[in-house]
């Protein structure tokens, strides 16, 4: 069934029916990704999974996240709903129409986004029946409009700290406050996959819902309307346009597209440093460690992870692991933990280039400052230094920091 919410549609089935949800992986076209479920209340959670005051918190607050939660043995959820998985994500209501639906249902529901795997989430009415039409044997729908796409929200609990996984629905579009203000009105147009673009005035930054992978028509389409449409919101008219290294990439195309701004490319993995910095309000130097797969260097590698030193104006790079699988290992978590395991195996053998002092552990902050102050300035921010200072260390296995 497509349920229709609040930032687009859903397609629900009983969670509890293994032959339903192998249906609905089969119609929408995703095959091992967990399902998210949406439980009446919160006794119905605390029957399926393990919930800390925390985690009760955040499956309470007023953002009704997806939680990842730990799941509970021998519970009657249908294996095929998060398949060798130990947690569950799961939401309460969060729209009227979702209360009476779950009020008279015994059973919790699979409640994952309506779309066919690689698309971005259907909210207008004619879109859903027509591309849900193939899937969906019912539609129950309400008659308020949906102005804007926006998915689900993902998060959980680490100690008693809220993390978010995907900072989209109850989140967004509430600003970002930054400590260092931007000179400039900046765009952001982020990576080519899991995108999400972002806007900077002053000290606030404007992050986007969650857009998705830029791999077919539909995601760029939203992707693009969607800046458009925060650039209206909030009355920003960017200056500045930054975007990925990788020529590639869609939203670098678009980013080198516009014209009558200032272009600007930052290094994949250092803009995962920066971001963190950012987040938390450091300036620097930082000792960054990025693996997510996949980044195109300034020197043109395609590196899978890196060790960096790092400001929000540029970095070093200490230590690299290519990316031996390419485009895969950024999708692929045993990919990307085989270049981590290698990696590792390289640190450890040239266990001295992480010496105590090397690393500012034992010496002053002039002293780890100048791993990127004395780097020569690039286009890209100090990257000749690893050229020059760096690139005599050489680790096993063909690894080069």
């Amino acid at each position: 069934m497509a349920v229709k919410g609040f930032g687009g549609y859903h397609l629900a089935c009983n969670a509890l029916d293994h032959d339903a949800v192998q249906r609905l992986r089969a119609k929408k076209h995703r095959e091992e990704k967990p399902f998210a479920l949406m439980a009446r209340d919160l006794k119905a959670v605390k029957q399926l999974c393990l919930v800390s005051d925390e985690d009760e918190i955040l499956l309470r607050s007023y953002a009704r996240p997806i939680v990842l939660l730990r799941r509970r043995h021998k519970i009657q959820i249908a294996e095929s709903v998060a398949p060798g998985q130990r947690q569950l994500g799961v939401m309460l209501p969060y729209t009227p129409l979702h209360h009476l639906l779950l009020a008279d249902a015994e059973v919790p529901l699979v409640m994952t986004s309506g779309n066919m795997s690689e698309e971005p989430i259907a909210y207008k009415d004619d879109d859903a029946l027509c591309r849900l039409g193939k899937i969906a044997e019912y539609f129950l729908v309400h008659d308020r409009e949906i102005h804007m796409r926006c998915d689900d929200s993902v998060a959980r609990t680490i100690g008693k700290q809220e993390v978010l996984i995907r900072r989209s629905r109850g989140y967004v579009p509430q600003p970002i406050s930054v400590a260092v203000s931007f000179v400039q009105p900046v765009l952001a147009c982020g990576a080519h996959l899991k995108n999400t673009f972002c806007l900077g005035k002053e000290r606030h930054a404007f992050m986007s819902h969650h857009i998705g992978d830029l791999e077919n028509y539909e995601t760029w389409d939203s992707f693009t309307k969607g800046i458009e449409h925060f650039k209206n919101l909030f009355t920003i008219e960017p200056s500045v346009v930054a975007h990925d290294l990788h020529p590639e990439y869609l939203s670098t195309k678009y980013a080198r597209g516009v014209d009558g701004l200032t272009k600007i490319g930052v290094q994949h993995h250092h803009a995962h440093i920066a971001g963190c910095m950012a987040e938390h309000g450091l300036e620097g130097p930082v000792i960054g460690v990025a693996f997510d797969g996949l980044g195109y260097g300034a020197d043109g590698t395609i590196w899978g992870g890196e060790f960096l030193v790092a400001k929000l104006s540029g970095y070093a790079r200490r230590a690299a692991a290519y990316c031996p699988s390419g485009r895969r290992q950024s999708s692929d978590s045993r990919a990307l933990a085989n270049g981590g395991e290698l990696s590792a195996r390289c640190l450890r053998h040239r266990s001295d280039c992480f010496r105590a002092s090397w690393l500012g552990q034992n010496s002053g902050k002039e002293d780890r400052d100048r791993y990127v102050d004395d780097a020569p300035e690039t286009e890209h921010g100090p990257d000749v230094f690893l050229r020059t200072a760096v690139r005599r260390r050489r680790f096993d296995h063909g690894f080069t920091p």
